[in-house]
């Protein structure tokens, strides 16, 4: 292991452990007696919960990565080796599969899935938080134009326009993303949930040939017109399989045991270490043996059970949306603008230490105060009349606990 890749590994280390520390502060000093009661919940899939924090911050140190390494060799290009590429490529797979195991659980579950309270609730979900972020991208392109339309107006808002719907064109001639490259994912996971009806109507509902043919091609339609790519949408299967896998006891209570626990982590350790792009058979293969263990039940020796780990799940979607804001600003407009600023390493771990604390805070204010509300308020109106708590978890994109959002 050369030096610079060994005093990498020590920043993301680092980066995660005042990650968790900065976390369990909130929990232990910030947070509402009634957020901390949600925590403690173990109606829902605390495994999940879990893994949703780390996946999240991984994709953080995966970006803090490459932008260390932007201002200490001045190029910004793909990650060197294969564990710095999977803190951003791994954590986004298994988040797909994990959508995909929550919803088509959901779908395959007795009693099917209520579309029309599914789809208000996920609109609720992304955009509020993805339209916050979007404004602030913009005046980040603005900033950086130097307050000028370097385009026709009208090309600029149809630019605007298609970043709405995921689709990231380059605003104002501006070669920057402040959201840091996470648009892309929410491309594939709203393709998911638009397909989703379509699927269930394939491979689970009873119907006609001609309508599973018809509801097939709508969804081939979909994903053909949005230019997606298919070996990045198969990591969905694993979350897939997940759900049968679950309907086995015997197999389950295998998944929640210690040696299953070694081999998911075996699994995950693989990948890291030996794969550069998972979005392909054999990274399936070993990221579906990994989040099996995961949607089973099994917490990896309780890593994933911790009040730090699960609070860092409740605010993964701010972390996900926000992380590129903060190290856009940081990072990119204000550290090298310090005059005794040098890209050695002393600074790559002091902005480590400055950096991580900051995003957790910011992304959690932004959950309680955004996040939250409209997940409620869409809540409100996909299920107006009470229902009782049930257990469940959430996807990167799915609603906060407790009863009043259930």
């Amino acid at each position: 292991m050369g030096h610079e890749t060994l005093l990498l590994a020590l920043v993301a280390i680092l980066c995660y452990l005042l990650a968790l520390l900065t976390s369990y502060a909130c929990v232990r000093w910030i947070l509402s007696d009634q957020l901390r009661t949600e925590l403690n919940d173990q109606t829902r899939y605390v495994a999940i919960d879990g893994i949703r924090g780390y996946l999240a911050f991984g994709v953080y140190v995966h970006h803090f990565i490459l932008g260390w390494l932007f201002l200490h060799h001045g190029y910004m290009g793909p990650p060197p080796h294969n564990w710095e590429n999977q803190f951003g490529k791994t954590s986004v797979a298994i988040f797909f599969m994990i959508t995909a195991f929550l919803f088509w659980g959901r779908a395959h579950a007795k009693g099917g899935m209520k579309w029309r309270s599914f789809f208000i609730s996920r609109v609720f979900r992304i955009y509020p938080l993805y339209l916050v972020f979007l404004f602030l991208l913009c005046i980040a392109v603005a900033y950086k134009s130097s307050w000028m339309a370097l385009e026709p107006p009208m090309a600029i808002a149809k630019e605007v326009f298609k970043w709405v719907f995921f689709h990231t064109p380059i605003i104002n001639n501006y070669h920057g993303d402040a959201f840091g490259g996470v648009t892309w994912t929410l491309l594939y996971e709203a393709w998911f949930y638009l397909s989703l009806p379509f699927l269930v109507a394939v491979f689970i509902q009873k119907k006609p040939a001609w309508q599973k043919i018809l509801a097939l091609g709508v969804a081939a339609a979909l994903f053909a017109a949005n230019k997606l790519d298919i070996g990045t949408a198969a990591m969905f299967l694993g979350g897939i399989l997940a759900v049968y896998w679950r309907t086995s006891p015997k197999l389950v209570a295998f998944a929640r045991g210690n040696t299953a626990a070694m081999v998911a982590l075996i699994s995950l350790g693989c990948v890291g270490l030996f794969i550069y792009d998972p979005f392909n058979a054999l990274g399936i293969l070993l990221l579906t043996i990994f989040f099996v263990a995961i949607a089973s039940g099994n917490t990896l020796f309780g890593l994933l059970k911790m009040r730090a780990a699960r609070w860092l799940g409740e605010i993964t979607y701010s972390i996900y949306l926000g992380h590129g804001i903060v190290l856009w600003v940081i990072m990119q407009n204000i550290v090298p603008r310090l005059s005794w600023f040098h890209p050695t390493t002393i600074w790559m771990f002091a902005s480590a230490i400055v950096v991580t604390p900051i995003l957790v805070l910011l992304t959690s204010a932004s959950y309680v105060l955004i996040e939250r509300p409209f997940i409620a308020w869409g809540h409100q109106l996909a299920n107006p009349r009470p229902i009782q708590p049930r257990p469940h978890a959430r996807t990167l994109l799915e609603e906060a606990p407790g009863s009043t959002l259930l």
